[in-house]
């Protein structure tokens, strides 16, 4: 069994540290650092080899070690072996790009902009290194040999594998010559191909890299169980130019990555990384200051922290909380005591991370799909991450969908594909067989043409001058749409497209506009744009496409958090739906995840809330359909429920929920 197989209590302690100051890591303690450990209740943890700075901390000859390190070089392989003799997992950390020593000493190795200056040039902190240069290449290949020699670790995680910004260097210029031909283009421009070119090179070099850093590590370490790279940047889905893409996902064992985004996107993150990744568990990180490091000696509470750790759990997820070195070298011991409450709550759960998450929709996540055409502030990814958050709210059971899903897709009764757009050939053709099999599919959007001319026979004509729009239901649909109507639409502060040629008897809903465009000085309203100009445009259409369903929506009404649009949205999709497999009266700041273990089922509710005291739930009523009568027991302690069988369906109360609760049904 590989160590991320059975350890699921991770942690981090950033040392990035420069060594201008002889006081900076004078105090650094490997018995006091592992003690810290010990304290957290860790059995992984991640140390650092190397940082962003770029000093190592082994006595590199390719590089600079850290000269708090002089006249005692092997600091941190004794820490190793400290935390190895306790039966921890040690993982190493290193930091690609992200090389300030060596981006100040190799000015020919520097990530520059179409400005030819780097931005430490232009006054700040970092200094990056180009991945495409093949002489810091070479350099981070020596460095991994340097590592292997030094030092036994079980796995390997390299940090920030993106591209802060789009390169223009030398190197960069010269494979853009010779792959694609012609200038490189320098203006952000989403409708232009060439633009668009550059950003699906920029992923896919970024993809060769990692796996090139992957070879180099299998190859001088051949006994380690595990390579990641940090992919937290999947989960920035409105930042197209990082060249985050599902190759670097590949070149990972397991999904991973920090984020700071509150605990609605971790509940997504969750989905994403579950699905995204070759094995699993997945690993969420998250640091312990509050909000982030930037406040190193802010701890966020108990609560929040117990919360995190638990719905990552709730998920089947490891856990790795980020600390902060003192730039001495020492560890607030509180922090570590904190941590091992934290990590206590969470540490009984552990034995029923198996089975799998049972779910009746599915949301189609991919990661080049980050593309913000009418510059409204919504992606293809920021809309998946909308709609996880509002089926979850909703309480329908729901999954991400990547790509290494799609050919199964008939395991899903209804699939969303939020903003569809960026699709490779194999991705849109996956989306039409599934349905033309049987399949219900909800999209938004129109930037995809096959999608639009094979399900729906209409085609995209441009969009709307104004950007607040609206969607008006035709007469006798008003219920499907919570009460709105012709005379008070719904709106969106986005252009919608001008979709042709869709038959009106589909037609579930049409575009209305304002009286005037926020662009022009004259008004309606002075403080808003009511709708005034209805049209024929069709904004929800629902068709019937081989053996499967097809629901349309021109804007992405999953993306809205206000309650209307997703009660809207819960009604579109139920009536694509089976029979629910679950049902609550919960309130919708608790999420209920179901997974089947064999003959056992096991509902896990999550309190979702970003307050830093965690208030009780009230009771509320569960009803998970079983098809046959089950036993319900509360998780750990064992102790029985009282329980209804009816109709196919088991029903029981959760009368206390503060945090996190987990039932089995026998």
């Amino acid at each position: 069994m590989k160590w991320f197989e059975e350890k699921f209590r991770h942690h981090l302690c950033d040392m990035h540290i420069d060594d201008w100051d002889d006081r900076f890591l004078s105090a650094f303690s490997p018995e006091e650092y592992c003690e810290n450990l010990r304290a957290a209740h860790v059995n992984a943890p991640m140390l650092y080899l190397q940082s962003h700075v770029g000093h190592c901390y082994w006595p590199t000859k390719t590089g600079h070690m850290h000269r708090a390190f002089e006249g005692r070089p092997d600091a941190m392989r004794r820490l190793i072996g400290l935390c190895r003799d306790g039966g921890m997992a040690v993982v190493g950390y290193y930091s690609l790009i992200y090389n300030t020593f060596e981006h100040d000493r190799h000015p020919d190795w520097r990530l520059v902009g179409a400005d030819g200056r780097s931005q430490r040039e232009r006054g700040g902190r970092y200094g990056h290194c180009c991945p495409n240069n093949p002489d810091y290449r070479a350099f981070v290949a020596e460095q991994i040999r340097e590592m292997a020699d030094y030092f036994r670790v079980e796995g390997m995680f390299y940090d920030m594998p993106f591209w802060p910004e789009t390169c223009y260097c030398p190197a960069c210029r010269e494979r853009w010559e010779r792959e694609i031909g012609g200038a490189m283009p320098e203006k952000n421009d989403p409708r232009d191909p060439r633009w668009c070119l550059l950003m699906e090179k920029a992923a896919d070099w970024m993809g060769e890299f990692c796996r090139f850093v992957r070879a180099e590590t299998e190859k001088r370490m051949p006994w380690i169980q595990s390579v990641e790279f940090n992919f937290a940047s999947a989960m920035l889905p409105t930042v197209w130019s990082f060249g985050t893409c599902e190759e670097v996902g590949d070149a990972c064992d397991f999904a991973n990555g920090d984020l700071y985004g509150g605990i609605r996107l971790q509940s997504a993150a969750c989905k994403v990384y579950d699905a995204i990744g070759q094995t699993r568990p997945f690993e969420y990180m998250t640091s312990r200051c509050n909000p982030n490091l930037s406040r190193h000696t802010v701890s966020r509470s108990s609560d929040q922290l117990t919360l995190q750790t638990l719905l990552t759990s709730a998920h089947h997820g490891a856990t790795l909380l980020i600390d902060a070195i003192d730039p001495v070298g020492t560890m607030d011991p509180r922090v570590g005591r904190l941590m091992g409450e934290v990590f206590a709550e969470a540490e009984p759960y552990e034995r029923y991370f198996s089975g799998e998450l049972l779910s009746q929709a599915g949301v189609l996540y991919l990661l080049r799909n980050k593309v913000d055409r009418e510059g409204c502030g919504v992606t293809g990814c920021s809309a998946s991450v909308g709609a996880l958050n509002a089926l979850a709210a909703l309480h329908i059971p729901c999954a991400a969908v990547t790509r290494r899903q799609l050919d199964r897709l008939s395991d899903w009764p209804v699939l969303l594909a939020p903003l569809a757009d960026c699709m490779r050939p194999e991705e849109t053709g996956s989306l039409i067989e599934y349905v033309r099999e049987g399949g219900c599919l909800y999209f938004s959007g129109a930037e995809e043409p096959l999608l639009l001319e094979t399900l729906l026979g209409g085609r995209n004509t441009g969009y709307t001058v104004p950007t607040r729009t609206y969607l008006a239901p035709v007469p006798g649909q008003e219920e499907l749409f919570c009460g709105y109507n012709a005379a008070y639409p719904l709106p969106f502060n986005m252009a919608l497209p001008l979709v042709e040629g869709i038959a009106p008897e589909n037609v579930l809903a049409t575009v209305t506009l304002p009286y005037t465009a926020r662009s022009e000085q004259r008004f309606a309203s002075i403080h808003s744009d009511p709708p005034g100009v209805p049209t024929r445009y069709p904004a929800v259409v629902r068709v019937r496409y081989g053996k499967g369903t097809v629901l349309w929506s021109a804007a992405p009404i999953e993306n809205e958090t206000i309650r209307d649009y997703r009660m809207i949205l819960s009604g579109l999709l139920r009536t694509l739906l089976p029979e629910p497999l679950l049902m609550t009266d919960a309130p919708e700041r608790v999420e209920l995840l179901i997974h089947r273990d064999g003959e056992k089922l096991r509902v896990g509710a999550v309190q979702l809330t970003g307050d830093d005291l965690i208030d009780r739930v009230f009771p509320f009523r569960v009803t998970v359909r079983t098809g046959r009568r089950m036993q319900v027991r509360s998780l750990p302690d064992g102790a029985e429920l009282p329980s209804e069988y009816r109709d196919g369906c088991v029903s029981f109360q959760v009368g206390d929920l503060r945090i996190y609760r987990l039932f089995e049904l026998v």
